[in-house]
């Protein structure tokens, strides 16, 4: 099996670092070089992939687009330092004259929004990856670059998570097919398979993936003719979920996916149910496996030092 930690990818465009020195000049995903005289301190995160960087790097924002904002107890981003990040209003349009009020250094977000950002500020587009965990680096690396981290402090946060996600590939069968999806109607009747990013390239370490429905509307029926071993459901509101949930209850095919006959559907925060970040692979390691693997982990989450004994074992 390809180890996820050997095949760990640094493209950064020709930028190298060790102690990060400034100037700095990077170049993101729109090919825009970007010089900064000193680390930004005042940057507005406008997508889930600038707010999962920075949580992952223990640096808050300045302020999050009001559809990104989460609980300051959640122990996933950044805990009670969310008290103090500002809210701009994103929903369903971002309000631009809200996020230039705040003076910014920096805006982080989805590539489309250059044109009216960088009147404001300067404006990192993301690249998003190319359905791989290891892509997904990319950014964060040069997130942290940009934001003064060195490589010697971001390496000594990656590499675990890469160590950890190597240690559960090798305590677990790999024959198992895993779906995430979310419902796109109250009525359960439609959903989406791995929205927003593709995970499969990640899911292919612990199982597969239905790469033939990816970002696209597939029923119950197509569901049930790909019939998922595990359904991983991202939760955006507990109580619309719970309602979704109830009404397949009457559904005669929903019993008969694979996934319901085992109990391995599971519903999730966003946050952990798509493992396509640092910080959200972690967390989706410690609770997804551990929920469809009882038997392989009975007492829950592996520790550290299990994390360590297995690699070893494996060498």
């Amino acid at each position: 099996m390809k180890k996820l930690a050997s095949i760990l990818i640094v493209l950064l465009l020709g930028l190298t670092f060790a102690q990060v020195n400034f100037p700095l000049t990077i170049v993101e995903a729109n090919g825009v070089e970007l010089t900064f005289d000193a680390p930004p301190e005042r940057v507005v995160c406008l997508d889930f992939l600038c707010m999962q960087n920075m949580a992952f790097l223990d640096i808050p924002p300045l302020a999050l687009g009001e559809a990104l904002m989460i609980p300051a107890a959640d122990p996933a981003f950044f805990g009670e330092a969310a008290e103090d990040i500002e809210s701009v209003p994103s929903r369903p349009d971002i309000d631009w004259e809200a996020v230039a009020a705040l003076e910014p250094d920096l805006i982080m977000g989805w590539r489309g929004w250059r044109e009216t950002a960088e009147v404001i500020a300067p404006f990192y587009a993301h690249f998003y990856g190319d359905d791989t965990l290891e892509s997904y680096t990319i950014d964060l690396r040069l997130t942290a670059a940009l934001l003064g981290v060195d490589e010697a402090e971001i390496e000594s946060r990656i590499q675990p998570v890469f160590d950890r996600a190597d240690a559960y590939a090798e305590s677990i069968p790999q024959d198992l097919f895993i779906m995430i999806t979310f419902p796109r109607d109250d009525r359960g009747s439609e959903w989406r398979s791995n929205p927003n990013y593709s995970t499969c390239g990640v899911l292919e370490a612990f199982g597969s993936c239905p790469s033939e429905f990816e970002n696209g509307n597939v029923s119950i029926e197509g569901m049930l003719e790909l019939n998922p071993d595990v359904l991983v459901i991202e939760n955006y509101d507990n109580v619309e979920l719970n309602q979704i949930l109830e009404a397949l209850d009457d559904d005669p095919l929903w019993p008969e996916l694979n996934a319901h006959n085992s109990e391995r559907i599971l519903a999730l925060p966003v946050q952990i149910a798509r493992p396509d970040n640092m910080i959200s692979l972690q967390l989706w390691l410690d609770t997804v496996l551990p929920a469809i693997y009882p038997d392989i982990f009975p007492d829950g989450p592996l520790t550290d030092e299990q994390v360590q004994e297995i690699l070893a074992e494996n060498q």
